[in-house]
């Protein structure tokens, strides 16, 4: 969802860098129609059943976080596990790319969590 909303310049919407503006304000309405159709994106992207709980919230930063307090948990036994890896892993006799890229990956599920 999140490299969706990058490509098309929504990004904003969700992790608060554009605030509702005051609807005085002359950008109100296209902020407005912005938003509204991220929270269409949203809302059209989770199970119907989760709909009904977030559809009664008028932005989707709103959404965002709820959905996200709800189901971003980090995993404090696989965050130290990866960390143990990353202090323990050895080149060994792999090349120089494939050594990189265990270090890159192991980084990216920590990044994850």
């Amino acid at each position: 969802m999140t490299m969706a909303l990058e490509t098309k310049n929504k990004i904003e919407f969700i992790d608060g860098t554009l605030p509702k503006p005051i609807s005085s304000d002359p950008m109100y309405p296209l902020w407005k129609r912005c938003n509204n159709l991220v929270v269409a994106w949203i809302t059209q992207s989770i199970e119907p059943s989760l709909v009904q709980s977030v559809l009664w919230m008028e932005s989707a930063q709103e959404i965002w976080k709820d959905l996200r307090e709800r189901y971003h948990q980090g995993d404090m036994f696989r965050i130290s596990q990866l960390i143990g890896q990353l202090h323990s892993i050895k080149q060994g006799n792999a090349s120089i790319d494939r050594f990189y890229t265990q270090i890159k990956g192991l980084w990216q599920q920590l990044d994850d969590y």
